[in-house]
């Protein structure tokens, strides 16, 4: 049943066109999505179908009937009211309803009466009523507001409590249209998954404009506004990214089409101009109109995204030592202690006022520990740029422009100040005239300029729409810098963050697994952050040696449990742990000596030779590679690495296989062997999975008769 229609509605503001002979239905139980840019209307749309209102161009008609509940970004409060007062006011129509019935329960002999009391009844039913208190107490619970809090007066709340007051009201007012207009404002990342499961038990249409990706993903539809009209995308955001991304791709497809129609057009229509006679001159127009009705000619080149460059500072960049902070009797911060190397990226999640801010304040020095002991360490090359909440990192009296050129040249700064969509006319002004989401767009300019290699960023996608979103995405993801940021984004954090830790207690906690390691409280039993030697000598070749073996053993020890691990950080590991055996053969390499070998195996012209076995054992062939063997409870791991220049034949690679098999199981008390290799190999060894070669003892010992 179709609940709303629209029917070719226009609206313009201060001379801006908004909507264009725009349309629309929403369905009943329909879950939908409404996502533009900033200022395309969003809001104004919203407005439209809550109220009602109908222009001298479009109509909007409603079923009889329909009860719409809208949670409006900027309503004005009655100051006066209780927090209780002000949330009870969303059940007067099962109120209303209780005292018709309990009227009409008076005199029942009326047919009348009776067929209305059942309806009444029926509505009383199936608006869950007599549960409908609780229910209120339990959203209210939700969303940070206890009985302690029922008579505070709307005067004492702040802004973010007083937003989150308004969506409880409107998730308990029973409607068959609720209309949430950035329902995540003010929400930690736990209110918002509470919010994004309510929304899915929702029994009810609802029509939602959000930036949060993860919340997006509960909607059945997308709805995108632009230039005034709307395109309707079925499934949810990752399923609208994906049809988006096609149709672009079909929209360059075309544009090549029409280029090329174009130029033949043209060659024809030039041809006709010289030929005078009415006939040909028709023809010739024919051919205009068919140029004019051609797609304007886009420019399909991709523009590659602008990203950070990596960080110049090696290993560790920052560590801090005994940071405490207290706001009054409340102790925000207790002697904390953690260290940041280069390419970490760490997401503080948790409540809001937990000391997260304050954290991020006393790193870039703009308040002190209460500890006088406290210690900050940077990186020789370490360079900060600290992104606030308020602010955005912006200085108040400086002009838009020179807030760039004090990184970069004049021409590249309006090159970012484009790309960040800042108006042309805005350039030479102070930042006190842009929006919330204009300075963070020109604080992702400042990230870009700065080529920081440390960056604090708090709540850095507050404000932004989707597409400045990805963009700073981008430019953080694929970059090597540290950084250090708080967001309750989910979808920001899973594609960003290497690690995921949050503020309890004045204590940081560190989390397995990411994102669901902190909704499962699976805590990381070790220390959060390691604390090495600020001042270290260079260690020895034997000590690297050892130090990359540990290493590798704890990899080993962590890919056991992969599930500990997000995505992100298992890529990671994965490459760490390649890395390590680049590294181990280079090493191996260089501390080979030129020995009389003890044990000799010899298979046609390949010769294999070992000093003596076990972990430290040296095996070298007179081929041209360099081998290596990485023993831990029976288990061996073989490195085999080809010398650059050299080329190895695949029968000779095959047999020195064999041979290094036989030396394993016949000298040294191995179970297992195991060889990774792209290539396909014919020995004795078997594929065991994502290019992994296996063999055991028993499979070995079976192959040579040993045992039956």
């Amino acid at each position: 049943m179709e609940l709303l229609r629209i029917d070719k509605l226009s609206f313009s503001i201060a001379g801006k066109s908004l909507f264009t002979a725009l349309s629309m239905s929403i369905e009943q139980d329909a879950s939908l999505a409404l996502i533009a840019s900033n200022g395309a209307g969003k809001s104004t749309l919203l407005e439209h179908i809550a109220q009602n209102i109908n222009t001298e161009l479009g109509v909007i008609k409603t079923t009889p009937g329909l009860k719409i509940a809208y949670l409006k970004q900027n309503e004005t409060l009655n100051d006066d009211s209780t927090v209780w007062e002000y949330a009870r006011a969303a059940l007067d129509e099962i109120d209303n309803l209780e005292k018709n019935i309990r009227e009409l329960e008076k005199d029942l002999e009326c047919p009348e009466k009776l067929i209305e009391y059942a309806k009444l009844r029926t509505r009383f039913e199936d608006l869950d009523a007599y549960k409908a208190e609780n229910n209120l107490k339990k959203e209210l619970e939700a969303f940070g507001f206890f009985e302690k809090d029922y008579y505070k007066t709307l005067k004492t709340l702040s802004g973010g409590e007083k937003a989150r007051l308004k969506l409880v009201k409107v998730l308990a007012s029973p409607a068959d249209l609720y209309l949430f207009d950035e329902a995540t404002n003010h929400l930690d990342i736990e209110m918002r998954q509470y919010l994004k499961k309510r929304l899915q038990k929702l029994n009810a249409a609802f029509l939602l404009v959000s930036h949060d990706r993860d919340l997006l993903g509960v909607v059945g539809a997308v709805l995108e506004l632009n230039e005034g009209k709307l395109d309707r995308y079925k499934g949810n955001y990752n399923s609208y990214l994906k049809q988006k991304n096609q149709k672009t791709q079909s929209k360059i497809k075309q544009n090549l089409l029409n280029r090329k129609q174009a130029k033949k057009l043209k060659a024809q229509e030039q041809k006709l101009r010289e030929i005078a006679t009415t006939k040909v001159q028709a023809q010739r127009r024919r051919l205009q109109r068919d140029l004019d009705r051609l797609e304007p000619i886009q420019n399909e080149k991709n523009q590659k995204p602008i990203l950070l460059k990596a960080s110049r500072s090696k290993y560790l960049v920052l560590k801090i030592k005994n940071y405490s902070k207290s706001y009054g009797q409340k102790q925000i911060l207790d002697n904390i202690s953690f260290s940041l190397y280069q390419g970490d990226k760490i997401a503080f999640v948790g409540l809001n006022a937990s000391g997260k801010s304050s954290l991020f304040k006393m790193i870039a020095g703009l308040i002190e520990s209460d500890n006088p002991k406290r210690e900050t360490y940077w990186a020789k090359e370490s360079k900060l740029l600290y992104i606030d909440q308020k602010n955005r990192g912006l200085e108040a009296k400086i002009p838009i422009i020179n807030q760039l050129t004090n990184y970069v040249t004049k021409q590249r700064a309006e090159m970012l100040l484009s790309l960040v969509k800042i108006p042309f006319e805005n350039w030479q002004k102070n930042p006190q005239i842009l929006s919330g989401g204009e300075k963070m767009r020109l604080a992702i300019a400042i990230i870009i300029a700065s080529e920081a290699n440390l960056l604090i960023l708090d709540e850095p996608t507050n404000d932004l729409d989707l597409e400045m979103i990805t963009l700073l995405e981008k430019a953080l993801k694929d970059s090597n810098i540290s950084i250090i940021f708080a967001s309750h984004d989910a979808e920001f954090i899973n594609n960003i963050a290497t690690q995921v830790c949050s503020i309890k207690d004045a204590k940081i906690l560190s989390y397995q697994a990411a994102l669901k390691g902190y909704y499962k409280k699976q805590l990381i039993s070790r220390e959060a952050f390691i604390e090495p030697e600020l001042v270290a000598k260079e260690p020895s070749t034997q000590e690297l040696i050892e130090n990359y073996e540990l290493e590798l053993i704890q990899i080993d020890d962590d890919l056991l449990d992969p599930l500990r691990f997000s995505e992100r950080e298992l890529v990671r590991i994965k490459e760490r742990y390649f890395e390590i055996l680049n590294e181990l053969s280079l090493l191996y390499n260089n501390e080979q000596a030129q020995q009389l070998a003890r044990y000799i195996l010899k298979n046609k012209s390949i010769e294999l030779y070992a000093d003596k076995l076990g972990a430290d054992g040296q095996i070298t062939s007179n081929l041209p590679i360099t081998i290596h063997i990485i023993i831990k409870d029976k288990l061996g791991h073989l490195i085999l690495k080809q010398d650059e220049n050299a080329c190895l034949l695949k029968w000779a690679r095959d047999i020195l296989l064999d041979l290094i098999i036989d030396l394993s199981f016949l000298y040294l008390d191995l179970n297992i062997l195991q060889f990774y290799s792209k290539e396909n190999i014919t020995t004795k060894f078997v594929k065991n999975s994502a290019n992994w070669w296996v063999i055991s003892r028993r499979k070995y010992e079976k192959i040579e008769g040993f045992i039956k």
